[in-house]
C-alpha cells in the first residue's frame, strides 16, 4: 500500500525521518514531560521553603536528574551517532540514583504527613473550631 500516501506525506517522511502523527505524538510527549518536571520542581520548592522533611532530597534528586540529562544530551549532540555503552550505563545509574533520592524524599514527606494527620485526629475537638 505504498501508493496510498500523498506526495506531501512522502516528502515529509523522507525529510524528517518520521511520519507527521509520530512527530506530533513525540512533541506532545516532550511537552508533557517538561510540564511534569516543572510542576514537581515548583511544588518541591514550596515545600523546601517551609522545611518539610524530604523536600530537600526531592529537590536535590530532581536537580541532579536535570543536570545529568543536560550533560548527557550535550554529549550526544557533540558526539553525533557514536554509541558509547559505558556512558549510557553510567547515565542510567546516575538517573536511577537521582530517582532513588527523590523516592526517599517522597517517602520521608509522606511519613511526616501521615504522622501530622494522625496527631490531628488524636487531638480532642476544641470549642473554638469552626
Amino acid at each position: 500500500m505504498e501508493g496510498t500516501e500523498s506526495i506531501e506525506s512522502q516528502f515529509f517522511t523522507e525529510a524528517m525521518g518520521t511520519s507527521m502523527p509520530s512527530l506530533i505524538l513525540y512533541t506532545i510527549d516532550v511537552v508533557l514531560f517538561f510540564l511534569a518536571v516543572a510542576f514537581v520542581f515548583v511544588g518541591t520548592s514550596w515545600l523546601a521553603k517551609i522545611a518539610k522533611p524530604g523536600s530537600r532530597h526531592i529537590k536535590l534528586g530532581l536537580v541532579g536528574l536535570i543536570m545529568s540529562t543536560l550533560v548527557y544530551v550535550g554529549y550526544l549532540t557533540l558526539a553525533g551517532d557514536e554509541e558509547n555503552v559505558l556512558l549510557d550505563d553510567l547515565f542510567s545509574a546516575l538517573a536511577s540514583a537521582c530517582l532513588a533520592m527523590m523516592g526517599y524524599g517522597h517517602l520521608r514527606l509522606c511519613g511526616f504527613l501521615k504522622r501530622e494527620h494522625e496527631a490531628r485526629l488524636a487531638r480532642p475537638p476544641s470549642d473554638t473550631a469552626r
